[in-house]
């Protein structure tokens, strides 16, 4: 007896469970198709690993550029003010710096302006007193009586300057007599250290052994010839022209050294003080500690002619 074969075993079978199959998987797709996606659940993130944003700035920058505006790949670059900021361009300098004015000509040697006489290494003329003139006969003369003094000196050049200054026929002086030295050597007209011989041996030493009980022995000079001014004026000094004698200390045979300032020791101030009145006289001009603070440590003794013959002592 024969057996009939199942449905999908024949063709017609297979052809129906193709059919059958070929339905459920449009019917599936279509289904698929109308539903929503569902979204994937967020995963909370972890607080530690979270960054805030970035907070702008609260305060401009010190120096304020353009804003230069972001453009995409395919857009032109944002075009940006032309003109670059003061410190994108340094400044140029002025032209006057570049090409300095001329000065003017005024023909005058001394009108320059103060640049120019910062530069100028010519001194300025001073103002000189009148001088005294003294010819040949005059000075061989003067050169005879200092040697009969005692006195030992050597002639040198004339000096002159162009401020004014000028010794034309200067001595070099390193002996008031046979017994009194100069140190160091003075270089002053021959009238001046004329005086200072005289002065010396006929006062100073009579003087010393009167008050201190020895004779000079010596002197210490502070100045002779100095090209300068007067202080604080634009008169040319007495020593411009060798007119002049500072006396810093006297020296006595004994060795007892007498510096001429201020001292509380009295044999020795009253020395000072007769020396000083003494002076007065035999030279025009005296000035010592007491006068003013740059004759506070010396005598100031000079030649300078007044009117009527008249002293000026302080």
């Amino acid at each position: 007896m024969g057996t009939t074969p199942p449905d999908h075993c024949t063709g017609q079978g297979r052809i129906r469970t193709v059919i059958i199959l070929a339905a459920v998987f449009a019917a599936g797709t279509a289904l698929g198709e109308t539903l929503p996606a569902k979204a994937p659940k967020p995963v909370p993130r972890d607080p530690a690993q979270q960054t805030a944003p970035a907070k702008p700035a609260d305060t401009p920058l010190p120096d304020p550029r353009p804003a230069v505006v972001e453009s995409g790949p395919e857009s032109p670059p944002a075009k940006i003010d032309e003109k670059p900021s003061p410190r994108q361009q340094p400044e140029q300098p002025a032209e006057v710096d570049e090409k300095p004015t001329p000065r003017p000509q005024t023909g005058k040697p001394h009108s320059e302006t103060d640049d120019e006489k910062k530069t100028d290494s010519t001194p300025p003329v001073l103002e000189s007193p009148p001088r005294p003139e003294t010819s040949p006969e005059q000075e061989a003369a003067c050169r005879k009586r200092l040697t009969a003094l005692g006195a030992k000196f050597e002639e040198r050049p004339p000096l002159t300057d162009p401020s004014g200054c000028s010794l034309p026929r200067p001595l070099s002086l390193t002996a008031l007599s046979g017994s009194i030295d100069v140190q160091p050597e003075a270089l002053v007209n021959c009238a001046t250290a004329e005086a200072v011989a005289k002065f010396s041996a006929d006062v100073v030493s009579k003087l010393a052994k009167q008050e201190l009980g020895s004779e000079l022995k010596s002197i210490q000079q502070a100045s002779g010839y100095v090209c300068r001014p007067r202080n604080g004026t634009s008169k040319l000094s007495e020593h411009a022209f060798g007119n002049a004698f500072d006396i810093a200390s006297f020296t006595l045979v004994d060795g007892t050294v007498v510096e001429v300032t201020a001292t509380r020791n009295p044999k020795q101030s009253q020395f000072l003080s007769k020396v000083r009145t003494a002076a007065c006289g035999p030279f025009k001009t005296v000035l010592g500690p007491g006068s003013d603070a740059d004759h506070a440590t010396h005598f100031h003794l000079d030649l300078a002619k007044r009117r009527n013959g008249s002293t000026f002592c302080q």
